[in-house]
């Protein structure tokens, strides 16, 4: 399944996997150099979920959060509250 975005001047889109087959490494690639802040969202199935994420390769370095690439962010995914 898939998600799609369709406001104007927007080009967002998701992909929806079922539960059982998730698996541990994705990545999320965007467009190089950006004239504008790129983004990408992490989502778990379960609260207190522990997330890695490794900046590979990144152009322009602000927009990497101040991370160099091979550096790790690590976070804990919780619920929203409903």
């Amino acid at each position: 399944m898939y998600g799609v975005n369709k406001e104007l001047f927007s080009n967002d889109g998701f992909l929806v996997y079922p539960e059982n087959s998730l698996g541990t490494n994705y990545y999320t690639c965007s467009w190089a150099p950006s004239t504008l802040d790129t983004e990408f969202a992490v989502v778990a199935t379960q609260d207190n979920t522990n997330v890695s994420i490794k900046y590979v390769f990144c152009t322009i370095v602000h927009l990497c959060w101040g991370f160099e690439p091979s550096q790790i962010w690590a976070l804990t995914v919780g619920l929203l509250a409903d």
